[in-house]
């Protein structure tokens, strides 16, 4: 407690403590004189106006924070967005430019990012048919959790600046939500695939083009090129790892007379790569898919070994850019 008290506050009390050797605590007062005369006024109402301006804990800022849009040119301070429900906004307006599903909200600066919230300055567009018309707004975002283990923002606003013109369908575009959503390449979202359901590929996109979409391989490599995982199902999906079970089949290569082998799957190591699901699926998709084959005989593709039981596939990093 104070020792003296004053206008200017020149006495302080400091606690020193120690440890003794049978493990207790042992503290004693001192009063130690603090001449606040020798500081100008300026000088301590700024520190004191900065210690309280300052965010508690500097671990709430994370600039690997990502935006969950499906529709954003990158992860972090993107440059423009769309919401998820652009179709709706867009509506029946007939010779919008294809590209404003991905640039409804475009040529953003960012003034904050990896807090709570992220906010900036940008354009949205008023959909005119040459896409050439915008008008300024501020741009917020907020929702920060995570989502597959990622941190995301997974909300938005937009604020007109006075004096501008609304585009249409501002009702429903001014603000809006990007779900947590986790697919794989063809927009599977770990669904059970029942017996008649089509299968997955794996990490390929199903006819993708591989210059535009993420490539991983199997290892090893399985006769025909590729594995078909069917009758999936998952008790983890949209966690950091997904754990479940189906089948795996080669594509016209019966072995031995079958053609299909239990398996248990994992998924995992998530990443943010919207093209993976085609851009129409998610912002986040797996990067690593392992499966173990239970049982059954699988030579390789000369007929003489046999493959190992552990059949993996990985796209360490999006390959888009």
């Amino acid at each position: 407690r104070p020792i003296r008290s004053g206008l200017m506050g020149q006495w302080a009390c400091a606690v020193r403590c120690r440890v003794n050797a049978n493990a207790t605590t042992q503290c004693r007062g001192e009063a130690v004189r603090i001449d606040l005369r020798r500081w100008s006024w300026p000088a301590l109402v700024a520190g004191l106006l900065l210690s309280l301006l300052l965010p508690v804990g500097a671990s709430a800022m994370d600039p690997s924070v990502a935006i969950n849009s499906r529709f954003a040119d990158r992860a972090e301070r993107p440059t423009r967005f769309s919401p998820d429900n652009i179709t709706e906004i867009i509506g029946d307006a007939t010779g919008v430019y294809y590209g404003l599903y991905n640039d409804y909200v475009r040529e953003v600066s960012w003034n904050s990012w990896g807090g709570e919230t992220a906010t900036g300055t940008g354009q949205v567009s008023l959909l005119a048919e040459d896409d050439k018309e915008t008008s300024p707004i501020s741009v917020t975002l907020s929702g920060r959790q995570r989502c597959a283990g990622l941190q995301v923002y997974t909300t938005y606003s937009l604020t007109l600046a006075p004096g501008a013109t609304a585009p249409p369908g501002w009702s429903e575009g001014r603000s809006g939500r990007f779900p947590c959503v986790i697919a794989l390449p063809g927009g599977y979202q770990g669904e059970r695939l029942g017996p008649h359901s089509n299968c997955i590929s794996g990490l390929y996109a199903p006819n993708g083009n591989p210059r535009d979409l993420p490539v991983a391989p199997w290892q090893p490599k399985p006769r025909g090129g590729h594995w078909f995982l069917c009758r999936l199902h998952f008790s983890s999906w949209g966690q950091t790892r997904a754990v479940g079970g189906g089948s795996a089949g080669l594509p016209s290569h019966a072995v031995r007379g079958r053609s299909e082998w239990p398996i248990r799957i994992e998924l995992s190591k998530p990443v943010w790569c919207p093209r993976a699901g085609g851009g129409y699926s998610s912002a986040i998709t797996y990067s690593a898919l392992t499966f173990k084959i239970l049982s059954g005989d699988l030579p390789n593709a000369d007929g003489r070994r046999r493959y190992k039981q552990t059949v993996h596939t990985s796209a360490p990093r999006c390959q888009l850019r």
